[in-house]
């Protein structure tokens, strides 16, 4: 005995099954899964062009996970991250850096408690082969803060924000650039 899985109508030898029967036979099974099973597996990730200010810090939401957000405002964007519940351990999110900061900052907060782990390397954009390492110190950082130049922030900053644990976020960038003197973007 074999079982047969489709996902549309079959009709062979006879049979006449429609999707989300089941057919039973000697030699083999007939069932279809349901259609939300095919359109809750995505291959892309969401895009969040926010569209935001500056001065109206943007709320993101546990539902927003996985979500690359456009950072694409020269005028910078504020953003404050969920308060980590023991459910929401894994959520993460990729902020990528379209257009380089030029005024006010790319800012990014987490709740009270939910500390910064992790550590990024800034590279100097227009010096070759340098740049320097910035971690949060791990007792009270909550804030990661990028001003397009020594800070990162340039156009190319691609940094991942994931919940770790209950009490806090670990900090990764892919690519951060900044300029000239470079200083941490943590406090």
């Amino acid at each position: 005995m074999a079982v047969k899985v489709c996902s549309t109508a079959l009709r062979q030898g006879g049979l006449d099954i429609k999707v989300g029967d089941i057919a039973d036979s000697t030699s083999w099974y007939v069932a279809a899964y349901p259609t939300f099973f095919s359109d809750a597996i995505t291959y892309k990730a969401n895009i969040i062009d926010t569209g935001g200010a500056y001065a109206t810090p943007i709320a993101l939401t546990a539902a927003q996970s996985g979500s690359v957000i456009l950072v694409d405002d020269a005028a910078g964007l504020d953003f404050t991250l969920p308060a980590i519940a023991a459910t929401d351990i894994g959520i993460f999110y990729d902020f990528v850096v379209t257009t380089t900061i030029s005024s006010n900052n790319f800012r990014v907060t987490a709740a009270t408690g939910d500390l910064l782990n992790g550590g990024l390397w800034i590279a100097d954009f227009d010096t070759a082969n340098t740049g320097a390492y910035f971690a949060p110190d791990q007792s009270d950082d909550l804030v990661m803060t990028m001003n397009g130049s020594t800070k990162g922030g340039k156009k190319g900053t691609h940094v991942r924000f994931t919940a770790i644990s209950a009490t806090g976020w670990y900090v990764t960038g892919y690519t951060v650039f900044g300029d000239g003197a470079l200083a941490t973007p943590f406090s």
